[in-house]
């Protein structure tokens, strides 16, 4: 077999998730949550996939890959990794017909969706039953706050299960290994949320409940009966995922107030109600395009409880190279693609250093920009809407000239944000930023074209750390603002991406890494590397900040 190469309809838009988790005012909502596909990683310069988790993001075993989408990702920019394998080589969701097996027949089906509602029910009761300890029982809340520690626990806890359900296809699907790992997760799931709940009005939190009980069923009933097919929008989801991701970020630079706040968690309602039809359907089957195997009937409650991140579509911009009667392998093709792509990759490189070097040293430019902040709020929106172009049109991304005018219009809204960012910081502090990067970005790729190891197979376990770590930024804004954590999180998110670089840097290489990217998908492939890139700078700055 040669290897996967991701081309006409795969690749997610990758790695999105920056640097420094949000402060001062900082958003709130949910966060993506669930099972991770394995595999390449699509990055849609963002999932694979997180603008960023991240790029475009691998799927899991199990899953039915997606339009356009491969499994593998995407983090972070946001996407998923690309070059994931299709139905039936391994993803959580599959065709009936690969396996034997018709989902549509009623009596197994209407089992399946029985089977996991009454996992969902028990994980509820477990969080609401916390929930209501933690607001309602003056000695546990002040216990949990004499004892933090208890929540880091707690929060590795949820980090090793996730990483362990999304990797090892046995745990999730065999009993009783399967509930011990979905029991122990939601224990300490419910943890989280009952000390988060604990820094809110008794009456606030039943309203919420209340609200959330109302919407989630008027979402599933909606779902049952709609004719509309939600399966096939995995790619759009993984593109806002990444891009309210991205949102958060830039919102830790902005004077707190409550209309960001509200903005932020408006949209992350939004979005996550849509996941909620989107993994009720694939949970459904039937008539829809997509959906999920009945061995993985725990990471379908899975995914329902933990709404999005419960599950990463399949995405990709990679193929199999044989499919398409090509061989990435033949070195003149594989050469002229690398030096397209950083010859691209370079052009953007000097357009964002350019933009903080305005920002850095033009005082008037600084002011000007302090005094018309809803220029940020256009260059997000102007981000937002190449983003979801170029990941949902194939056209536009491999149609010259119409891909470059999309790719110079996003690298100038990325860099005016990056200009943003850095004028609060000094400039001694951003020049060490900038020189930190460059020696760790060169000897990253050195050692990707060096050596031996694949890391176009580590798709599904970069996800699953996206996701973590923006469950990590948002589990932050409830707790004192210290450099410690600062620099944790930072730190965490320096190693993420750095490891981004290192499998978008392979996923373009071809050769004899399993999975690659198609050579139509130059544009993606700079995309990919910028946004690696770019969350590696932002993380080394937020480092260096938060040391001083």
């Amino acid at each position: 077999m040669g290897p996967k190469v991701i081309g006409a309809d795969t690749k997610q838009i990758h790695q999105s998730a920056q640097g420094g988790y949000p402060q001062g005012g900082y958003p709130q909502g949910g966060y993506p949550q669930g099972g991770y596909p394995q595999g390449g990683y699509p990055q849609g310069g963002y999932p694979p996939p997180g603008g960023y988790p991240p790029g475009g993001y691998p799927p899991q075993a199990g899953y039915p890959a997606q339009p356009g989408f491969q499994p593998g990702y995407g983090g972070a920019g946001f996407g998923e990794p690309a070059g994931y394998p299709g139905p039936g080589q391994g993803s959580l969701g599959e065709d009936g017909d690969v396996k034997g097996f018709d989902f549509n027949e009623q009596s197994i089906r209407k089992a399946f969706i029985r089977k996991v509602y009454s996992i969902l029910m028990c994980q509820l009761l477990v969080t609401l039953g916390f929930i209501t300890l933690f607001v309602f029982h003056k000695p546990t809340q002040m216990w949990v706050q004499r004892n933090t520690f208890m929540f880091w626990i707690a929060f590795a806890v949820v980090f090793i299960c996730l990483i362990v359900m999304s990797c090892c296809g046995n745990v999730r699907r065999q009993a009783p290994m399967n509930f011990i790992f979905l029991g122990i997760f939601t224990v300490a799931e419910s943890f989280l949320l009952g000390v988060t709940s604990s820094m809110y009005d008794g009456t606030a939190v039943m309203m919420a409940v209340g609200i959330t009980a109302v919407i989630c069923l008027t979402l599933t009933l909606f779902a049952m009966q709609t004719k509309y097919d939600f399966t096939a929008m995995g790619g759009i989801l993984l593109c806002a995922t990444v891009v309210l991701l991205l949102f958060g970020l830039i919102a830790m630079f902005l004077p707190g107030n409550r209309i960001v706040t509200l903005v932020y968690a408006s949209l992350g309602a939004l979005l996550f109600s849509i996941y909620l039809v989107y993994d009720t359907q694939l949970m459904m089957g039937g008539s829809h395009k997509y959906s999920i195997s009945p061995e993985e009937y725990v990471f379908a409650a899975l995914n329902l409880y933990l709404d999005p991140m419960g599950y990463v579509p399949p995405q990709s911009f990679g193929e199999d190279g044989h499919m398409q009667g090509f061989d990435f392998t033949e070195k003149s093709i594989r050469r002229g693609f690398i030096r397209k792509v950083y010859s691209i990759l370079m052009c953007q490189l000097l357009i964002t250093m350019g933009f903080i070097a305005l920002f850095l040293f033009h005082e008037p430019t600084k002011r000007w920009v302090a005094q018309n902040n809803y220029l940020l709020w256009v260059a997000i929106a102007v981000l937002f809407a190449c983003i979801i172009a170029m990941a949902c049109c194939p056209d536009i991304r491999r149609t010259a000239p119409t891909n470059f005018i999309f790719l110079f219009v996003f690298t100038l809204a990325q860099s005016f944000m990056l200009g943003v960012v850095t004028s609060i910081y000094s400039v001694s502090e951003v020049m060490m930023a900038v020189g930190i990067t460059a020696g760790v970005c060169l000897a990253l790729t050195l050692f990707a074209f060096q050596t031996k190891w694949d890391f176009t197979m580590m798709g599904g376990a970069l996800v699953a750390a996206s996701m973590i770590l923006l469950l990590f930024g948002l589990i932050a804004i409830f707790l004192p603002r210290n450099n410690i954590l600062t620099l944790v999180y930072a730190s965490a998110g320096a190693l993420l991406f750095s490891l981004y670089l290192v499998y978008d840097t392979q996923l373009m290489m071809g050769g004899k890494h399993k999975y690659s990217l198609s050579p139509e998908e130059y544009i993606f492939a700079a995309l990919n590397l910028y946004l690696d890139i770019v969350n590696i700078f932002l993380f080394i700055l937020t480092i260096i900040g938060a040391s001083k």
